[in-house]
């Protein structure tokens, strides 16, 4: 089994897949089922789909989304700033207005996923708060 996260919509999801070799079913596991020459004479094992498990993403885990699409034409923090909830951290350029983004809580900036002149979309990840 490999287990992948996948976004479909927005919405994130912890999946499970089992890798399977062209004519064996669990063939990376113990039980492997490989047909023969004969493929009605083999056994085969129905594999039960395995259900998603969403990955919930809030404000309060510091992740910091911008609310629509622009461009940022400003960063006003680096990597390992302290940072305090409601303090701006970047400019967001949108339908000819500067829109400021704030910190979504208190903490050191871990990372910022844009740079200055990058346009963006709505709810895109630029940076996150530890």
């Amino acid at each position: 089994m490999r287990k992948f996260k996948v976004t479909i919509q927005d919405s994130e999801y912890a999946v499970a897949v089992e890798e399977v070799t062209e004519g064996c079913i669990g063939a990376t596991g113990r039980n492997n089922i490989c047909t023969s020459s004969s493929p009605a004479s083999a056994p085969v094992r129905t594999l039960t789909p395995v259900k998603p498990t969403p990955v919930k993403i809030n404000k309060n885990n510091g992740l910091v989304n911008v609310p629509i699409p622009g461009i940022i034409i400003s960063i006003l923090v680096q990597v390992g700033d302290n940072v305090k909830k409601g303090d701006v951290i970047m400019i967001l350029e949108a339908m000819k207005l500067e829109n400021e983004i704030t910190a979504t809580k208190d903490g050191k900036v871990a990372a910022i996923n844009v740079i200055e002149g990058q346009s963006v979309n709505t709810d895109e990840i630029v940076l996150v708060i530890e």
